[in-house]
């Protein structure tokens, strides 16, 4: 297994970053979480969760949330599923 360089930095940490950069960054972003099945990952656990509770109104927050990918899937979901959700996210 191979160690992690202390001094890579996260690009969307940058200081600058070109608007290009940052949108290709962001949509990478999205289609690693969808190929990697991340995506579907997080939509059937919030729902399971949410069913599994009964509640029909939720709150979701997801800090650094990067290209929000994630928390507009589950606000998809919960539209189909006929709840409300509110969701909340934060770039970082």
């Amino acid at each position: 297994m191979r160690t992690r360089d202390a001094e890579l930095r996260e690009l969307l940490d940058a200081q600058t970053l070109d608007d290009a950069a940052l949108r290709r960054n962001l949509r990478d972003i999205r289609l690693i979480n969808r190929l990697l099945g991340w995506t579907a990952f997080t939509v059937r656990e919030v729902a399971r969760h949410v069913r599994s509770r009964g509640v029909e109104r939720f709150s979701l927050l997801d800090v650094a949330s990067g290209s929000a990918d994630m928390p507009l899937a589950v606000a998809r979901w919960a539209v189909r599923a006929g709840g409300q959700g509110r969701e909340r996210f934060r770039p970082p």
